[in-house]
């Protein structure tokens, strides 16, 4: 009678635990999902703002100049449109939403980037009245 009673308890303590535990791991993985969104959306961000800046550097610069640099693109991104005087990157969240990011500029762009995840090398290069932007 002993060994059945330590037995019920062992179990009754353990399935206690497991219990407490299963609110603490949805817990974890929803707030690591939206850490992972805010990641990616500041990434996203830095890119087309970077974008707008750089552009307007080069534009008034002068006609031969160019600048390169390198930017790390997320995954999930859906496309990345460069066109007049604004940068648009619309991107999917972990909860499936849609997301716009717009950074504008005071100069005419044109120009297409890949929107495959990893690190892109950007040239920006004044071409008379606009700047190209394109991926490397």
């Amino acid at each position: 009678m002993k060994r059945g009673q330590v037995s019920i308890e062992f179990i009754t303590i353990f399935g206690f635990i497991f219990l407490m535990m299963i609110p603490l791991i949805i817990i974890f993985f929803d707030q690591s999902s939206a850490v992972k969104d805010a990641i990616a959306s500041n990434h996203i961000r830095n890119l087309a703002v970077k974008i707008a800046d750089k552009a307007e550097t080069v534009y008034y610069l002068g006609e031969p100049s160019r600048t390169t640099f390198n930017a790390y693109l997320p995954e999930n991104v859906i496309s990345v449109n460069v066109t007049k005087r604004s940068v648009i990157v619309i991107y999917r969240t972990s909860k499936n939403d849609v997301q716009t990011i717009i950074s504008s500029g005071n100069v005419n762009m044109t120009g297409n980037i890949s929107i495959d995840p990893g690190v892109h090398h950007i040239e920006i290069k004044n071409i008379g009245d606009m700047v190209s932007v394109k991926d490397r």
